[in-house]
């Protein structure tokens, strides 16, 4: 949950108070040990994520353990802490992927970071991880606000000469402190047209462009932006260790606690739990009751939900489906 940045669209709403205290070393290498003693640890892939993974003082003696346990392992950045020291270490406790965000132009980015220095240190932390060529994907984030969505190209062409390995694509979603701030999240019509860009440039081929897994499109576009179908992960093959040692799904998830590592073992967790991730049959209400493409679409992703109340915030293929059907409006 430790920031250097404050920025506009958190989903975890990281570095605005003072931290609780967090999971210590021996806790966080007891669950990859619990883990990779029932499951083969190389085909688990572990993703780091925060706040900003950077600070955390144990972060490459966690993940050099994890590796030599056998798990692949990447990392989400802001790069404001990104140099040659730290790709080294990264490399040589086998971290296999990264990504760094990516905002908009220069203007766009620092605004919506909160930091006028923020994006040359992401262009500077990308350019350093190309050059490392020893990574097996480097790619940029977009989250993707109304001031952003006017830049895409812009955008692109900026990845087109950093040579990254791929783009993913993310319209900002209304969970932390964007779900405060709806100015930052997009519209239908907004929403379309990200699809429609990302449709465009996946035909170009120029570059590997995908929209991140957060949003089932509907007939007009699933398949067209992303090489899957939408699946939610959370719970059925994806599980989230938070910094307080609770256990759920994905990180943005509003609650569905399955326990805490500080007394549960993981594996038992994983193995006993997560019932509300695998059957969801509870999702079928309101709007998703009736709803055609709810086989396909199960409800959406959890992230999505209101997980106190068992209620969806929005439904994004009715958004998505007004804004398409908005821009072919003759």
């Amino acid at each position: 949950m430790k920031c250097c940045l404050k920025c506009k669209h958190c989903g975890l709403s990281c570095g605005e108070n003072t931290v609780l205290e967090e999971l210590g070393t021996k806790i966080v290498k007891k669950c990859f040990k619990e883990i990779a003693s029932e499951i083969n640890s190389k085909k688990v892939m572990i993703g780091v994520t925060g706040g900003e993974p950077l600070l955390r003082k144990d972060l490459f003696e966690i993940m050099g353990y994890a590796s030599k346990l056998g798990f692949p392992w990447g990392v989400v950045t802001n790069g404001m802490l990104v140099n040659k020291k730290v790709i080294n270490k990264m490399k040589n406790t086998g971290m296999k992927t990264v990504a760094v965000s990516l905002d908009g132009v220069e203007s766009t980015h620092n605004w919506m970071r909160n930091n006028k220095n923020s994006f040359n240190k992401a262009i500077n932390a990308l350019k350093l991880f190309k050059e490392a060529n020893c990574f097996e994907i480097v790619e940029a984030i977009t989250s993707v606000s109304p001031r952003s969505l006017k830049e895409l190209e812009q955008i692109y062409q900026q990845v087109l000469v950093l040579k990254l390995d791929q783009w993913r694509i993310m319209p900002i979603a209304p969970v932390g402190r964007a779900g405060n701030d709806s100015k930052i999240c997009l519209n239908a019509k907004e929403m379309a047209q990200v699809l429609e860009f990302i449709k465009e440039k996946r035909r170009e081929n120029r570059i590997k462009v995908t929209l991140n897994e957060m949003w089932f499109c509907g007939p007009e576009f699933e398949y067209d932006v992303r090489d899957w179908g939408f699946f939610c992960p959370a719970g059925i093959n994806s599980i989230a260790i938070l910094s307080n040692g609770d256990v759920n799904g994905c990180p943005l998830i509003n609650g569905m606690i399955e326990g805490n590592v500080k007394k549960d073992n993981i594996m038992n967790l994983w193995n006993n739990g997560f019932k509300n991730y695998r059957d969801i049959s509870w999702k079928k209400t309101g709007k998703c009751k009736d709803c055609q493409w709810f086989d396909f679409c199960s409800g959406d992703g959890l992230h999505l939900w209101q997980g106190d109340k068992m209620r969806l915030k929005k439904c994004y293929y009715e958004l998505i489906k007004e804004g398409y059907e908005k821009i072919h409006q003759k």
